[in-house]
């Protein structure tokens, strides 16, 4: 099990320069065809009316990688607004989902096992190890390597949605894999049987692409507020009208002003469970 430094201490994690990890997060993936793995964006419904407008998903810079990126998580609605503690009345602040397939997008980027920004941006706390190296945990850049690791680390993709290691996991790992052991301690960070408020970017797979992703090629479904579709006033027929000629189905929750965007989490994360395994899936 890993050791943080205390719940008030932040890891600085640092980029690898030279040489690689040994053994690195990259060797572990299970063979898995990763082709109808579920990929989700989530953004403000500000950034998603251009979204919508323009039909694509466009790249922007990322800080950590100092590239044009545009990501994904796969299969969990783990991304977290900037200003998502805080209350506002703009229904542009609050969070839009989208949720498609990465058959047609080509290779990625990179794939990573966790949230890298978070990583990098000291969100987990004193978990990470800081011996153990941003790229160290880096995994193949193809989607059958995001499905690989599912596999290895939680077994199938509903119990990598509820955040749950494969049972006996840490104890098959050598003292000696720093990577390793570093993975399974944040990840626990994701799980509902070890954290009253699991923090799902722990143990989210991160995919990157580093050109703009097509709505028509990759997205079918949203979750957004039901008012902007529809008020008192009547309904935003341009947009409704825009995501049909687009194939996306959409779904909704009930947004009140005042409140934050994050207090729709919890919401998000239920209608996304049951889009990908039935209305009769709970969390465990």
């Amino acid at each position: 099990m890993g050791v943080c430094l205390s719940e008030d201490e932040t890891v600085k994690v640092r980029r690898r320069r030279t040489g690689k990890a040994d053994p690195p997060m990259a060797g572990r993936a299970v063979g898995a065809a990763g082709d109808g793995l579920p990929l989700i964006h989530m953004t403000a419904v500000g950034a998603a009316r251009e979204i919508v407008r323009t039909g694509s998903i466009d790249t922007r810079r990322c800080p950590v990688f100092d590239r044009d990126l545009v990501y994904f998580f796969v299969g969990r609605p783990a991304y977290r607004l900037k200003h998502g503690d805080d209350k506002s009345n703009y229904i542009s602040m609050f969070p839009c989902l989208f949720m498609g397939r990465g058959t047609t997008l080509g290779a990625p980027y990179h794939v990573y096992p966790l949230d890298t920004g978070g990583l990098m941006a000291g969100v987990f706390g004193g978990h990470p190890d800081p011996h153990v190296y941003l790229e160290d945990y880096e995994l193949e850049p193809n989607l059958a390597s995001a499905a690989g690791h599912i596999a290895w680390a939680f077994e199938d993709l509903q119990a990598y949605y509820n955040g749950d290691l494969r049972p006996g996991l840490s104890e098959t790992l050598a003292r000696w894999d720093e990577v390793g052991v570093a993975f399974t301690s944040l990840a626990r960070l994701a799980s509902r049987q070890s954290n009253t408020k699991p923090d799902l970017r722990a143990s989210t797979v991160e995919v990157a692409y580093s050109r703009p992703v097509s709505l028509k090629d990759a997205v079918d479904y949203a979750i957004l507020p039901a008012q902007y579709l529809e008020d008192q006033h009547g309904p935003n027929s341009k947009f409704i009208e825009r995501l049909t000629e687009l194939g996306i189905a959409w779904e909704v929750y009930d947004w009140q002003p005042h409140k934050t965007p994050n207090q729709y989490n919890d919401e998000i994360n239920q209608l996304v469970r049951r889009r990908l395994f039935g209305p009769k899936a709970t969390a465990e």
